[in-house]
């Protein structure tokens, strides 16, 4: 097993960008440790993370080991993994197009749809949908986990509002999602993706997972019913768990193998198949 820390030049955010990857090489048990290319897995921290965070709180870095995956985490800061176009800083096409490439580029990576996925972790598991959806021609599958899907929530939002789910004010959903009054249902909205990827027949396989003590668990419900409707490939769980690193870890841990399953299978009592 082999840990980098990187720094690369981003073109769509202007600055250098922390970047963690995990290889599956380089391991003593083995005789004959892999050398590549590795089914890669994106993998986007929460609001007010890091590219470690998934390193120092689950463990990846053995589910790397184990089923012989790269593993590629960014910073995204507390961009949601949108596209900020009056700023400059394109957090979404870093993640869903630029990364990819410099990875590629940099690493024994497998380039085909089928062996790269994306998932992520609240505002992480927002922008799993967003872009694995929005860049449906790379990503085949996407997990989500407790994931901060708010749109409805701040959709119209007025100055001085607040939302129960939410993690910041006004401005801040204003800077980042731009027009809150035309949020719904544009190009910011993950849906809008996942209308467009069905559309094209590319609409990545989905794993949603929210634990019901979660305060986002209603809003992740609703997405389930919203991503049913349109007859997405969806893996849904649902069980006891909050907002924490115990419930990601756990959940990462059904999902790795999931993601390396390209047909459909048979999951435990408690994930339902829809």
């Amino acid at each position: 097993m082999a840990i980098f820390h990187a720094e690369f030049f981003s073109k769509c955010l202007m600055r250098l960008v922390d970047v963690d990857i995990c290889l599956p090489i380089e391991d003593l048990v083995e005789p004959q440790p892999q050398e590549g290319p590795f089914p890669t897995l994106y993998l986007l921290h929460g609001y007010t993370g890091r590219s470690e965070d998934w390193l120092h709180g689950s463990c990846i870095a053995e589910l790397s080991r184990q089923y012989g995956i790269a593993v590629v985490m960014p910073s995204g800061e507390n961009s949601f993994y949108e596209d900020d176009t009056e700023a400059g800083f394109l957090y979404s096409t870093f993640v869903g197009q630029e990364l990819v490439e410099l990875t590629r580029a940099a690493f024994p990576l497998c380039r085909d749809r089928e062996h790269t996925w994306m998932a992520g972790l609240s505002m992480g598991g927002f922008g799993t949908l967003l872009n694995a959806c929005k860049f449906s021609e790379t990503f085949s599958a996407a997990a989500c986990f407790s994931s901060a899907f708010i749109i409805q929530d701040i959709a119209g939002m007025k100055p001085g509002a607040v939302i129960p789910s939410g993690v910041g004010n006004y401005g801040y959903y204003r800077r980042v999602f731009g027009d809150l009054d035309a949020l719904a249902g544009g190009p910011r909205d993950p849906l809008y993706w996942a209308q467009k990827a069905k559309q094209t027949g590319t609409l990545p396989r989905l794993y949603l997972a929210c634990g019901t003590e979660d305060s986002l668990f209603p809003n992740n419900t609703v997405m389930r019913k919203e991503l049913e409707g349109l007859g997405a490939d969806v893996t849904w769980f649902q069980g006891p768990g909050a907002h924490s690193w115990q419930f990601w870890d756990q959940e990462i841990k059904k999902a790795v193998p999931w993601m390396l399953n390209a047909k459909k299978q048979e999951v435990d009592d408690e994930t339902q198949r829809v």
